[in-house]
């Protein structure tokens, strides 16, 4: 009788270890599985957390200041050009070049890349500033290389960290 009651309460105890042990693992597995869950959403939602790309075309703000800024730049002695490239596999991007007008550049090539949500033409003013700045200083004519994201100011493509 006693091996009996040793063998059914082993085996009580076995069973007992295996219900628990049966449920850790569900709940484990569970947290796992909401774990990976929660980071491809995560992934999913990061771009449009992280990015917010605009375009210059049809923006009525930029329809007007580009060309008012070109005509300033250019009573001072700087022409203002769009120009394409390609980045990666034939990814057309395009960018402004600010540059004085043509034998009188001497000056440091500025590249300019916007902040989040910037876009290349934000920075016009910035470049007619420190172009004002240098004349009054009688300083080398500096050149400005404007550029926009992929995915920003009309650019094709899309922004990644």
């Amino acid at each position: 009788v006693a091996m009996l009651v040793a063998a059914t309460a082993a085996s009580t105890s076995s069973q007992r270890f295996r219900r628990v042990a049966g449920k850790t693992l569900a709940v484990a597995a569970t947290c796992g599985l909401a774990a990976l869950a929660a980071r491809a959403g995560a992934s999913l939602l990061q771009g449009a957390l992280l990015y917010h790309p605009r375009a210059l075309q049809g923006d009525p703000y930029y329809s007007k200041a580009i060309p008012e800024m070109a005509r300033r730049l250019q009573m001072r002695g700087y022409t203002m050009e769009e120009f394409t490239y390609t980045a990666g596999v034939d990814l057309k991007q395009r960018a402004f070049l600010l540059q004085p007008s043509k034998g009188k550049f001497a000056g440091p090539l500025w590249l300019v890349f916007g902040g989040n949500a910037m876009l290349s033409a934000d920075w016009l003013e910035f470049c007619d500033e420190v172009i004002t700045l240098h004349q009054q200083q009688g300083q080398a004519n500096a050149a400005f290389l404007l550029v926009d994201y992929p995915g920003y100011g009309g650019n094709p493509g899309r922004p990644s960290p």
